[in-house]
């Protein structure tokens, strides 16, 4: 069975990234974090690796380069606590995303840290 969410869920991310790598990579791991808040990490994975393969088919950029960064977000996701962890992971999103807009590619564990 399918119901094409995946083709337009990557199809949406490819449009609003328009030809920016940086800002597509910054849609997919905002998109993984947020739905990483209220879902199992695990799951996240398998909804978004179909969505990474199908941005990286319609868009010519490597697979490997949409899979590592979506898979930072969950892992940020499992060390937060429990509370308030939806809040946590989205201030930890932005600020990676603040930084790679600056030109810093951010180190995790700082970012952790920091958070």
């Amino acid at each position: 069975m399918r119901t094409g969410v995946v083709q337009r869920l990557g199809d949406w991310l490819t449009v609003k990234a328009g030809n920016s790598e940086t800002r597509l990579l910054m849609l997919l791991m905002l998109a993984v974090g947020i739905l990483g808040s209220v879902m199992s990490s695990t799951g996240v994975i398998a909804i978004f690796i179909p969505v990474a393969l199908r941005i990286a088919q319609s868009t010519g950029i490597s697979a490997c380069r949409l899979m590592l960064p979506m898979s930072v977000p969950p892992e940020m996701d499992e060390m937060l606590p429990a509370p308030d962890k939806a809040t946590q992971t989205i201030a930890c999103l932005l600020l990676m995303v603040g930084l790679m807009i600056s030109g810093v590619v951010p180190n995790v564990q700082a970012v952790l840290i920091v958070s």
